[in-house]
């Protein structure tokens, strides 16, 4: 084999191993940040029980949440987005807010959640402009991933026809009665109204007494006589 051979193999390989190399590295140091970022992140949840806005501990916490935001953890990016939207102990910042929920609502439905009742309510005024299209799509992709208080907020929307959703008793059967599955009581209690009284479904009373016994037995709330029954 000629020298000029040998050493278009070798760089070949140099170059081979070289990629390997690379992105071995990369993906460590990705796997790493991940792993900083919930570890800094469970920090943060140790102490929120016992820190008060406008503290130095408060401070602390938020240093932490913005840490593992940083890294890219998707919950911390939740909750420091949350809180920057309303300015809870902080300066609000609306703009940074919007990074962190998009960047994070793939991943975190409560990023979804939020995102979408910004676009259906404006809840964070003059930050997006109200568009019940998105709002809906939000919405209806945190509800599908399991999130029952979207479930709920998606059913209560459809049956009041709210924030310029069309009303929709089935829709509103539909989620409300996934929402009640997961216990959500307030979403139990509305399934059992609007079963008792057929909103586009036919009327059951005895299943309109079984939701509202749910909704009280295991919510710790005093039974109706129906429940005993």
């Amino acid at each position: 084999m000629s020298a000029k051979k040998k050493l278009n193999i070798y760089l070949i390989m140099s170059i081979i191993v070289a990629s390997i190399f690379i992105t071995t590295i990369t993906a460590c140091s990705d796997s790493s940040g991940s792993e900083n970022g919930e570890a800094i992140f469970e920090k943060a949840v140790r102490m929120q029980d016992n820190v008060t806005p406008g503290t130095d501990e408060y401070n602390q916490f938020l240093s932490l949440l913005e840490k593992s935001s940083e890294l890219h953890y998707p919950i911390a990016q939740y909750r420091y987005g949350e809180i920057l939207l309303k300015g809870t102990g902080t300066k609000k910042d609306i703009s940074k807010a919007l990074i962190l929920l998009n960047e994070s609502k793939d991943k975190e439905p409560r990023s979804k959640e939020l995102l979408a009742l910004i676009y259906l309510q404006e809840s964070a005024p003059g930050a997006m402009p109200l568009d019940t299209d998105k709002g809906v799509k939000l919405l209806t992709e945190s509800a599908s991933a399991g999130l029952e208080t979207s479930q709920y907020l998606l059913g209560t929307f459809y049956l009041h026809g709210d924030d310029g959703i069309k009303q929709d008793n089935l829709q509103a059967y539909y989620w409300l009665r996934r929402a009640a599955e997961q216990n959500n009581k307030v979403a139990q209690l509305t399934l059992a109204r609007i079963v008792g009284q057929g909103f586009d479904v036919p009327a059951d009373k005895k299943a309109s007494e079984e939701w509202e016994c749910i909704a009280n037995n295991q919510h710790g709330f005093d039974s109706f006589w129906i429940c005993e029954n």
